[in-house]
């Protein structure tokens, strides 16, 4: 039995993050940012689901791909749905703004995505963007995923709001992104300040190409997501079982609790 299913878009402001989704091929947290215009903040999406896909409970949970230190508060989420469940603080230097989603769907998701705009206090456009990548790259029913949202010429202002969606779909057999293992990390010494050091393992069975990327997403001391950093490994390719080192620069930022991922590519 197929039904149409109808999603509300709404407007995440600082350090919040909604939306609605559904299961197929593509899962999407809204129908894009709300115009001003717009009469009405409910449209029905014209997508096409199985009666039950999505709808079975999921517990929130934190993939093993992440390495974690200390407790960031990541919010559950909605049930049956991709959603921006955080979004931290906009850095105007970098025009980006840290998100955090939750896949609360019955499938596992790939292909992430977050576009969306920025608006002022006024309610005036000041950029739109989307997002360069999340760790990991595939999230299992219940797990989370960190990454930044580039907006040109976005401001750091405390009204500053955000309207933002929420795309994956499910993985194919091929899949040109794969994540590795963060098996060791410690704090440094660096030039430009702290960097986050450690040791990547490739677990998938097949060699792993570079370049292979290293993220991490700094949180302060209430668990609050406040940047992103990110670097690479030192090798170029980690063979089947193999490992490499990395370092992540944090350019002074505070990073006494955080969250990384890592991932390469599989041709």
């Amino acid at each position: 039995m197929k039904k149409r299913l109808a999603a509300a878009i709404c407007a995440a402001t600082l350090f919040t993050g909604c939306g609605a989704s559904d299961s197929g091929e593509t899962v999407r947290s809204g129908d894009g940012p709300a115009s001003t215009n717009t009469d009405s903040a409910e449209q029905d999406l014209d997508i096409e689901s199985d009666e039950d896909a999505g709808n079975a409970s999921v517990e929130p949970t934190t993939s093993p791909m992440l390495s974690i230190k200390g407790n960031p508060q990541i919010p559950d989420g909605e049930d049956g749905e991709l959603s921006v469940v955080v979004i931290g603080q906009a850095d105007p230097a970098s025009g980006t703004v840290p998100v955090v989603i939750r896949n609360m769907t019955a499938s596992p998701l790939a292909n992430l995505e977050v576009s969306g705009t920025a608006r002022d206090g006024a309610g005036n456009l000041m950029g739109s963007g989307s997002s360069q990548g999340f760790a990991p790259e595939l999230v299992n029913p219940g797990e989370w995923a960190f990454g930044y949202v580039y907006i040109d010429g976005v401001k750091a202002a405390k009204d500053t709001e955000f309207d933002f969606t929420a795309t994956g779909s499910e993985p194919e057999d091929f899949l040109s992104s794969v994540d590795v293992e963060i098996v060791e990390v410690a704090t440094t010494e660096g030039s430009f300040g702290d960097n986050l050091t450690g040791i990547l393992k490739n677990p998938t069975g097949q060699e792993v190409s570079g370049p292979i990327d290293v993220s991490a997403a700094c949180f302060d001391k209430s668990g609050a997501l406040i940047s992103t950093q990110s670097g690479f490994a030192d090798s170029d390719s980690i063979a089947s079982g193999g490992t490499s080192s990395f370092s992540v620069d944090l350019f002074d930022e505070a990073c006494e609790i955080f969250a990384m991922g890592a991932s390469g590519y599989d041709f």
